[in-house]
């Protein structure tokens, strides 16, 4: 029920069709605005939340260029920012 994707700037559609649904999604959110190869932006991984329709998300590897208390206000209430030391119960 967790799907883990710690590095990703596309996924094709039977990847993606294996994780459709899981409850916790933990990926990738590296900055909000400059374009970058290999990782996802914040919309985009906000995009890519929406589809998986997980019951919570958690944003990981965030650069510097996130700033956690304004940024966290364009998430949906069951997305948020991971910071170091977080615990999270996934059963």
């Amino acid at each position: 029920d967790m799907t883990y994707i710690p590095d990703m700037k596309t996924i094709t559609p039977d990847e993606e069709a294996k994780v459709q649904g899981s409850r916790v999604l933990i990926v990738n959110c590296l900055r909000d605005k400059r374009e970058h190869s290999t990782h996802m932006l914040l919309e985009q991984s906000m995009a890519f939340a929406r589809r998986i329709k997980p019951e919570r998300c958690y944003f990981i590897h965030m650069c510097h260029d996130i700033h956690y208390e304004l940024d966290s206000s364009e998430l949906d209430p069951w997305m948020q920012f991971a910071y170091d030391g977080m615990e999270i119960d996934i059963c």
